[in-house]
């Protein structure tokens, strides 16, 4: 019997190194190329509205760092050759976080790939166009699906790789060395493996702890003025009361209505440096400071989620936001803004009155009205 149970463990032993996961490196490069001239034109004349800062959100990498492990990919996106990658995105266990290096914001994030473009059997073979690549043999396959304009180079040798969503570095158990897609504005997105290497930071637990210091929390603690107030959001037409907050460039608490006694209307806004919508919104904010004084309009930048002081700092500065900026807690968050949507702005009058909610990047137009008078 023990002769039994030594040779059912050794078989397993041996079917577990059989498994051994693919550990190590992978090294993309990654290319943006046209249809044709006029494509190039339209596409780069559609961002020059956009801040430099913006555009760093928007686009796409230049190249990705993939590191892989057991069950675990890391996924370093980098916009600039030599720089600081943008953002790490973390998948584990079948899940896909991304964490936003410059505000150390970690987010749940979607694979955004179509679903019919992972599924290998929706792939037909194209063998005029085989490569070798990196001294391998790979296979071209075509997406056939509807509109279908991914076109993949797979190894012929069968590597078993975590079973991960979002990865997008395998079809079928074989590695992705080379990837096209096809865009309808004429894009052409080429994806390439420049090197694959060992693994060399295997401690993934201190990788993503590096990026992601939490030095902000006790900002955002509650503040002993506020506890009278009961959580109740604010509706147009309310009395807004008089929540205090903390100051991000000075070492005080402020009220709200040392603001709103200064100016005919004040503006509260709710926003966090990982929320593209409410960077794209600040360019609006920007236009309101420049059209009316300060006697006629104060504003308030509440942050909120953010992880990193001095990251905060810096992307108020960079942008140019010259008002008043706080950080928010719970309660001004359940009063302000209940249902976490971002960015959002309140109009308040001088007798604290609300007379407007929403999102000052949708809604611009009917802000300003208000804050004119008309």
């Amino acid at each position: 019997m023990k002769y039994i149970i030594f040779l059912f463990f050794l078989q397993l032993g041996f079917y577990s190194y059989s498994q051994e996961y693919y550990k190590g490196t992978l090294n993309y490069k990654i290319s943006l190329s046209f249809n044709k001239a006029s494509d190039s034109i339209k596409y780069y004349g559609d961002w020059e509205k956009y801040s430099p800062e913006l555009l760093k959100i928007f686009s796409s990498p230049v190249s990705e760092k993939y590191l892989v492990k057991k069950d675990t990919v890391l996924i370093y996106q980098f916009l600039k050759e030599d720089v600081q990658a943008q953002y790490i995105l973390i998948s584990a266990k079948n899940k896909l976080d991304r964490l936003d290096v410059t505000s150390g914001q970690i987010n749940k994030w979607g694979d955004f790939s179509p679903k019919k473009y992972l599924k290998f059997k929706s792939y037909k073979r194209i063998a005029d166009e085989d490569e070798i690549i990196l001294q391998k043999e790979c296979s071209v396959w075509l997406s056939t699906s509807k509109n279908g304009w991914r076109k993949v180079w797979l190894t012929n040798i069968d590597e078993k790789l975590p079973s991960t969503e979002g990865s997008q570095i395998f079809l079928d158990g074989k590695l992705i060395l080379k990837q096209v897609s096809f865009f309808n504005d004429g894009r052409i997105i080429t994806k390439q493996i420049a090197n694959r290497g060992s693994l060399s930071e295997s401690n993934f637990g201190k990788l993503i702890g590096a990026h992601n210091k939490i030095d902000i929390k006790s900002k955002y603690l509650p503040i002993a003025e506020n506890s009278e107030y009961h959580d109740k959001a604010l509706k147009k037409g309310d009395l807004a009361p008089n929540l205090h907050y903390r100051n991000i460039f000075e070492n005080k608490l402020s009220c709200l209505y040392e603001s709103t006694q200064k100016s005919k209307y004040t503006i509260i806004e709710l926003w966090g440096t990982w929320c593209v919508p409410c960077l794209l919104a600040t360019e609006k904010i920007k236009m309101l400071r420049k059209k009316f004084k300060a006697e006629h309009l104060s504003i308030i930048s509440l942050n909120c989620r953010d992880r990193n002081i001095e990251k905060v700092k810096s992307v108020i500065e960079k942008k140019d936001m010259k008002w008043e900026h706080g950080y928010t807690t719970e309660k001004l968050t359940s009063i302000f803004n209940k249902k976490r949507s971002y960015p959002k702005l309140l109009i308040l009058d001088n007798n604290n009155k609300v007379l407007f909610i929403g999102n000052p990047q949708t809604d611009i137009d009917e802000i300003e009205a208000i804050i004119a008078g008309k």
